[in-house]
């Protein structure tokens, strides 16, 4: 079979040659010993870059994770600030709004007329049933209220009497000026009794024991209007009779926290300030 010999000469001195196709074509694909090497390297570079493909993939995967991360740490952050921030607003709010409320019940008092028990006020007063009290009280209606709860709680609870006398026509005598809240002043007696040398030691002794029993009263008045929230205090002494007790019921006092500020009100030449004088 010569045509078999041929063909394995052929194979041997040429290579292998794969003919795809009918035999009268020319091989499409060809094995030879430079192609092995090509494919060699050509398989190696494919597998090289498939490794690069796969870590460049994973590189790119962590990069993909670690910026989301990146990012949503930054929103966290960023939504944990505008917490923080907001919190703060709604802390210094709320702090305004007790300081609104504080200040709206201080208004609230500070407007709301003074209220005087008098039942249980009078029973303690009673012990001091011998003493006359003259009142007196600013040209304004919610003092004119208050002097009269006080007289009513005087005279119809404690028993005290109203003075009958007329002290504004006393050439010696000087109302004391208005001034807020509730003054209570007593009277230091004749002093042309206890200074003149007939006076019998007795009528001294009567004076001045009425003088402090009197002080003792006006004291006490002083104390049951405090505790009542109606503030109050003792005046100096007056030229009035030792028996008798002055009450001046002026404005009710501001508190500090709306109190006027004379600052801002212009002085004259002299460096006097005039505000809030009343004329009736």
């Amino acid at each position: 079979m010569p045509s078999i010999c041929a063909a394995k000469d052929r194979a041997i001195g040429t290579g292998i040659k794969f003919i795809l196709g009918s035999h009268d074509k020319m091989p499409l694909f060809e094995i030879t010993s430079d192609n092995v090497e090509f494919f060699s390297k050509a398989a190696t570079f494919f597998v090289v870059g498939s490794a690069v493909l796969v870590a460049v993939a994973a590189w790119a995967q962590i990069e993909i994770s670690n910026t989301k991360a990146r990012f949503s740490d930054e929103r966290i952050a960023e939504n944990e600030r505008l917490t923080a921030e907001a919190n703060e607003r709604a802390v210094k709010l709320e702090v305004e709004a007790e300081k609104l409320r504080e200040r709206n019940l201080v208004f609230e008092r500070a407007i709301a007329p003074r209220i005087l028990e008098q039942r249980l006020t009078g029973q303690r007063l009673s012990k001091h049933d011998d003493v006359l009290i003259i009142i007196r009280t600013a040209p304004d209606f919610e003092a004119r209220r208050t002097a009269q709860q006080i007289k009513y709680m005087l005279l119809a609870e404690a028993k005290w009497k109203e003075f009958k006398g007329q002290i504004e026509t006393d050439p010696e005598f000087r109302l004391p000026p208005l001034s807020y809240g509730v003054r209570v002043y007593s009277g230091i007696g004749d002093r042309q009794l206890l200074n003149g040398s007939d006076t019998p030691h007795e009528v001294i002794l009567e004076i001045m024991d009425k003088r402090r029993t009197t002080r003792l009263a006006g004291d006490d008045l002083v104390a049951v209007l405090n505790e009542n929230d109606i503030r109050a205090e003792g005046g100096p002494p007056l030229e009035l009779p030792s028996d008798v007790i002055l009450i001046v019921v002026g404005l009710k006092p501001l508190p500090q926290e709306l109190d006027i500020d004379a600052e801002k009100y212009p002085k004259d030449p002299t460096g006097v300030t005039m505000y809030g004088n009343l004329l009736e």
